[in-house]
This record gives C-alpha cells, sequence and structure tokens, in this order.
C-alpha cells in the first residue's frame, strides 16, 4: 500500500537542506527552519540545478523516497527511484497485452475515453458547456484514436479557456514548450510533477512505466504514465488550476517572461513562487479527502491515482474482467 499522509518537498537553490542526530530532515530557506521526520517525507521534487546532498540521498535510498527532477523550464529530467518490484510476471503480462494490437487498441480506447469523461464533468459542472459528442466507438486502430483524442483536445481545451473569469490572466490557447501565458504555465508545470508522480507509483506496483498503450514508445518517454495521465488531467489538473485563478491565489507578479535559448519567449513561473505552487498542489493532493464512491473509501487524490493503477494490474492478471476509467464524479 502506498503510504499516505506523507508530504512532498521542494528543492532549489534557495533551500539549504541536512540530516540532524535523529535523522530529520532539516529545512531552512528565508530564515524559516523547519524539521520535518523522515517518515513523513512522501517524495523531493528537485527543482533547476539544485543539487542533493549525499547524506539525504542516501537516507531516500534507505527509506525508498523517490527524488524526482524538473528543469527550470519546467521539463521531467529524470526520477531516481530505489524499490523497483521483482513481480516480473505483471511486466510479462503488461507487454503481452502491448504486442497484441487488439489488446493494445481496447486498453487505449479506455484511456481515451476517461479522459473524455471527465473533461466533459469538468465544463459541464462548471457552467453546463457542452461539447461536441466525441467516442471511441468503431475506432479501428491506434492511428485512428489518437486522432480522435487529438480532436477532442482541441475542442476542449477552447471550451477550458471560457471558465476562467479573472481580469488579469487571460487564456491564450493551450501552448507548451514554452507556454506562452500564465495559465498555461501552471498547467505544463503540474503536468509534470503529475507524471512524474505517476511514474512513481508504476514502478511501485511493479509497472513498466515505458511500455503503454495509447502513445507510442520514444526513447526515454515513459509512455504508460503518459497514458494514466488523460485519466487525470482535467479532473487533478485543470480543475486545480482554475480554482488558483479564479480565486486569485495567484497573480501576474508570481510570472515572469523570458527566452528559451534565446529564441522563443515564453512565461514561467518565478522561483520565489514555484514552492507556492508546490506547496498548495502537495496540499490539494495528498491531504484533501472525500468519499471514493466507487470503493466507498475516504482517500486522497494521490491515492485515486495508485487505486486506479492497481485496478489496472487486477484487469492485467485476470482478477478483474475489465478496466474502468477513473470517474471524476465519484469523487
Amino acid at each position: 500500500m502506498y503510504l499516505k499522509e506523507r508530504t512532498d518537498i521542494f528543492l532549489s537553490d534557495e533551500t539549504q537542506i541536512r540530516l540532524d542526530s535523529h535523522r530529520n530532515i532539516i529545512l531552512e530557506k528565508n530564515d524559516i527552519k523547519q524539521s520535518i521526520p523522515i517518515e513523513k517525507v512522501g517524495s523531493f521534487i528537485v527543482f533547476g540545478e539544485y543539487i542533493v546532498p549525499h547524506s539525504v540521498v542516501k537516507v531516500c535510498k534507505d527509506n525508498s523516497i523517490d527524488v524526482s527532477y524538473i528543469s527550470k523550464n519546467g521539463k521531467f529530467t529524470a526520477t531516481t527511484f530505489f524499490g523497483f518490484q521483482k513481480n516480473v510476471h505483471i511486466r510479462v503480462l503488461q507487454t503481452k497485452k502491448h504486442i497484441d494490437n487488439h489488446e493494445k487498441l481496447s486498453i487505449a480506447k479506455k484511456f481515451v475515453s476517461g479522459k473524455i469523461l471527465n473533461a466533459n464533468h469538468l465544463v459541464k459542472r462548471v457552467n453546463g458547456l457542452y461539447l461536441k459528442n466525441f467516442t471511441t466507438d468503431n475506432i479501428p486502430d491506434i492511428a485512428s484514436l489518437r486522432g480522435v483524442e487529438g480532436s477532442y483536445a482541441k475542442s476542449y481545451y477552447s471550451t477550458y479557456g471560457k471558465l476562467f473569469i479573472s481580469d488579469e490572466m487571460k487564456w491564450k490557447g493551450r501552448s507548451k514548450q514554452p507556454p506562452k501565458d500564465e495559465i498555461n504555465a501552471l498547467m505544463g508545470m503540474l503536468y509534470t510533477v503529475l507524471n512524474s508522480d505517476i511514474v512513481n507509483i508504476l514502478n511501485l506496483c511493479g509497472l513498466d512505466p515505458y511500455i503503454g498503450y495509447l502513445h507510442e514508445e520514444y526513447y526515454g518517454r515513459p509512455s504508460l504514465a503518459c497514458d494514466f495521465l488523460e485519466e487525470f488531467r482535467s479532473a487533478f489538473v485543470d480543475k486545480f488550476v482554475l480554482n488558483l485563478i479564479n480565486r486569485s491565489e495567484f497573480k501576474k507578479e508570481d510570472f515572469e517572461t523570458k527566452k528559451i535559448e534565446n529564441k522563443a519567449v515564453g512565461t514561467f513561473i518565478t522561483k520565489k513562487s514555484m514552492g507556492k505552487l508546490f506547496g498548495k498542489w502537495s496540499n490539494w493532493y495528498r491531504s484533501d479527502e472525500k468519499k471514493y464512491k466507487r470503493l466507498s473509501i475516504n482517500c486522497n487524490r494521490k491515492t485515486i491515482v495508485e487505486k486506479q493503477i492497481r485496478h489496472f494490474i487486477h484487469y492485467l492478471t485476470g482478477d478483474e474482467t475489465e478496466y474502468y476509467p477513473f470517474d471524476t464524479n465519484d469523487f
């Protein structure tokens, strides 16, 4: 069981970190000191070129704490993972369904169906907007399915932009690498953070993050994590960003405009505001518990991601006959 009630710790070059004699994590930033018992640490998110001290890396290894690295431009760089599962049988089953075109298409349809379902819930729940009807029925192959998914994403994002009420920050359409506005800067960063967490949970559960179904295999891309991300984009990240902006929890001064490699101009979260973003996200993602009707339990959003991945494993092993995408209406 993935441990709950832990906190994700954000590290940047403004942070000093060390271990005390009781092996508590000591964080110092802007003359503020914080002590966190190691058993309360969920993961470390390292931003930019910050170097984690060897003593902290060792205690992460000893306690199976993941360390994820994100560049200053919001790109996932790497994850240091210390606890890979030894159940190779699960990965064999995962691979068999990947190389079977019929099974691969069937699973990929589930991920796209989950994406459409939850994105529709968000725009309908906020102000009753409706999208053109998209379905995965009667789609003959993966290429056609990806075309439907891409067309739906364009329709959804154009509608999503209408949900923002801020006069200060305006949606300019979906953009990335670099993001063209503040909203895209928040979305891109949190998509990266959530995807990184999905990679860690997949590893923990014994699946190979790089063998996916909907997303093509590219060197270095965790395709299965990207598949699962589709179910949670709108339900978690898009909803969270919408609340941040509409409640004025992030403002213009939390962002800056800069060039990437002296060429493309983009909008990015300031280093100072990055810690604030991760603090709000970690609290919302890890601490905010609600009734999850599908399983009749109280849990947080991180637990839902883990439960969904374990549900997928039960489908792979035949313990469950069908895989059901996450439905935000159940939470």
